[in-house]
């Protein structure tokens, strides 16, 4: 699953010089992930000079998993990159800044911590639905336990504050325009991640955890937006666009 340019909730990380691909003389040589780090749930592998913040990544694995309610089976593995280049030279995926492989246990990402790639591992134990789910249950925990702070943010601003931003501005899209995957990826990620990010929280408020996952257990990525409509009627007993309106309420009352 492709990613796109975010900062993560932890703080403003800088983004670390990334690797030349080719230099004048020829092919530069491909720097490999040479040093390894464990702690109980992750086997952080990174570069020579590099480094991950490996207590602050276990410390939000532990808040996650017990958001979540899920019990991981084994360590995650957590491939840091000195930037999009290495990532590319080691992986062929240029063109993001990190993507999850959950059924490894694997993830790939140029941050020193990370909130997002994770949770698609964790929320992978109970489904893989269509990405305006899937990317919303991972924008929804981009949070900074260890500080204390549990509101979800995009660059830096809560999630609620982007939509309804988005809302004011006519750039919102409609939610039955972003049901199937195929529609999602085709919109500005900085207006769908956030998005689906609020739409996802307002569910877990509004009608809790339990519900959301059997909406993961039902659903596929490649659902059809007419599958999707269908799946969520049954779980939430409500349309769609019904409860649309209402996270459009809570919105507009921030």
């Amino acid at each position: 699953m492709k990613r796109y340019q975010r900062l993560l909730a932890c703080g403003l990380l800088p983004l670390l010089a990334a690797c030349g691909k080719h230099s004048a003389t020829g092919p530069s040589p491909v720097v490999p992930l040479a040093q390894t780090f464990e702690t109980s749930s992750f086997l952080f592998r990174f570069s020579t000079g590099d480094k991950v913040d490996a207590a602050w990544q276990q410390a939000f694995y532990e808040w996650a998993v017990a958001a979540l309610d899920v019990r991981v089976p084994q360590r995650v593995t957590y491939n840091k990159y000195l930037g999009r280049s290495q990532m590319g030279d080691l992986t062929g995926h240029y063109d993001t800044n990190g993507y999850a492989e959950p059924a490894t246990f694997t993830i790939h990402t140029i941050w020193s911590t990370d909130n997002h790639e994770v949770i698609h591992v964790y929320s992978a134990l109970f489904g893989s639905p269509v990405a305006l789910f899937n990317e919303g249950i991972a924008v929804a925990h981009q949070t900074d336990p260890v500080h204390g702070d549990l509101k979800p943010r995009w660059n830096g601003v809560e999630l609620h504050d982007w939509a309804k931003r988005f809302k004011q501005q006519g750039t919102l899209v409609p939610i039955d325009g972003l049901l199937s995957t195929s529609d999602f990826r085709v919109v500005n990620p900085d207006v769908t991640y956030p998005e689906a990010g609020s739409f996802v929280r307002f569910l877990l408020d509004a009608y809790g955890l339990d519900r959301l996952k059997q909406l993961f257990q039902t659903g596929s990525p490649s659902d059809a937006a007419d599958v999707v409509r269908r799946q969520f009627l049954t779980v939430y007993g409500r349309p769609i666009a019904d409860v649309e309106r209402d996270w459009w309420t809570m919105l507009d009352a921030r």
